[in-house]
């Protein structure tokens, strides 16, 4: 994904869990809000990780791209690519 992808998702999602998109996404499934939340995080680390990557900051971008395999390792494994 590009950065402004990634910034398009995160702005759906929102800054606290916008039902809609839980709602949208797994509708009444156990834990939606929580797995948003995840996905949430996971995209908000991975934007900031490319941008440091932009920036040259290759050590900065490693550090952001251990914490999005940390939130990965939590998302349910039918969600896992």
């Amino acid at each position: 994904m590009t950065l402004d992808e990634l910034e398009q998702w995160i702005k759906f999602i929102g800054y606290g869990v916008r039902p809609q998109a839980a709602k949208q996404w797994f509708n009444g499934r156990k834990g939606q809000f929580k797995i948003t939340k995840l996905i949430r995080g996971y995209l908000s680390n991975k934007a900031y990780a490319v941008s440091l990557r932009l920036k040259g900051n290759i050590e900065g971008a490693l550090l952001y791209e251990k914490i999005c395999e940390d939130i990965y390792a939590r998302f349910p494994e039918d969600l896992k690519w």
